[in-house]
């Protein structure tokens, strides 16, 4: 459990000090783990909802959500993700991504609570953007804006988009191996995981300093504070939660999501920050679903030639459009 007080320390000079917290909070009847850090103990705040599904926050190198400098950042191991899948196991069958979002609710309001603020940024991105936008729009009052990236739209039709684009830059490419492994799969739709591996890899292949899915797999071994058994435990976290919501046969709840079911009108300002080459979440549906939407304030920030990691390979030109455009919303400390 995060101690409260333990984020409005000052030192005996009466300088604020840097916020590094962490721990286990009771979040959805069961113990899920929470972290914040930040440079300054007044800067906005931001809560991340990792994607995957499954792919916990705590289990990559801390360069990944790099802007302590410029805000409170909350990163949270999602229920069956990471530590919190060290501490409480696996989604259980019951749980739905509504389930998810009331979770995100829950430490949405620990939060407020512990840093003493009014309204917190929610940014979503990948899988989590899926899970923020029905956070957005359950509790529109405890967020100063909503900021999607990598906004996954409708699931089918998504993945439509993907092999097409993948294949037209293996031809142009003139990328046998990949136009091989295209034709292999075939389009979708899929019955089985190992597709979505085969055009994960390729996505990350077009996309200059992405990393393919077996780099990302090795990173929980090198995780700041993480054991041998934290690192499997992520992994065992991220198979599971996959299976749940992906499904073996690729008939879980996340492979039927379309957006627009949920109601096109937000309470509350939205982003969409992408990368204008993405292929795992294509651009062309994030921006066509920000046109539809009506809210206080809704603007698409796109970065000329990323791809779906384009927070992390274009980290500079994202913070700085954060920092331009988003966080001039945000709230101070109380």
């Amino acid at each position: 459990m995060i101690a409260a007080g333990l984020l409005s320390t000052r030192a005996a000079s009466g300088r604020a000090d840097p916020i590094d917290v962490h721990g286990f909070v009771r979040v959805g009847g069961i113990q899920q783990w929470v972290a914040i850090r930040g440079e300054h103990p007044s800067a906005p705040v931001i809560l991340v909802v990792h994607g995957g599904p499954g792919a916990a926050w705590s289990g990559f190198p801390d360069s990944v959500l790099a802007w302590e400098h410029d805000f409170r950042v909350v990163r949270w191991d999602q229920r069956g993700a990471g530590l919190t899948y060290g501490r409480s196991g696996p989604v259980g069958a019951d749980v739905t991504i509504d389930r998810m979002a009331r979770d995100g609710i829950e430490v949405a309001e620990y939060v407020r609570s512990e840093l003493h603020v009014d309204r917190i940024l929610l940014m979503g991105i990948s899988w989590g953007s899926v899970v923020g936008v029905r956070m957005a729009k359950l509790r529109p009052d405890l967020f100063a804006a909503y900021i999607g990236v990598g906004q996954v739209v409708n699931w089918p039709r998504g993945q439509r988009l993907e092999y097409a684009q993948l294949m037209h830059k293996a031809r142009v490419a003139q990328d046998s191996a990949s136009i091989r492994a295209l034709q292999e799969i075939g389009p979708p739709p899929y019955h089985a995981q190992g597709a979505l591996g085969v055009m994960s890899n390729l996505a990350a292949r077009f996309e200059p300093g992405a990393p393919g899915r077996r780099a990302l797999l090795k990173m929980p071994f090198s995780a700041p504070g993480y054991s041998a058994a934290d690192a499997q435990n992520w992994l065992d976290g991220l198979e599971s939660s996959q299976d749940h919501f992906i499904g073996k046969a690729m008939d879980g709840p996340f492979t039927r999501v379309d957006l627009a079911r949920l109601g096109l009108h937000f309470e509350l300002p939205v982003f969409i920050v992408q990368g204008s080459a993405d292929d795992i979440a294509p651009a062309s549906l994030a921006r066509s679903y920000l046109r539809s939407i009506r809210a206080p304030h809704a603007e698409y920030l796109s970065i000329a030639g990323a791809g779906h990691y384009a927070f992390m390979t274009r980290s500079q030109e994202f913070q700085q459009l954060l920092l331009r455009h988003v966080r001039p919303l945000a709230t101070s400390s109380r």
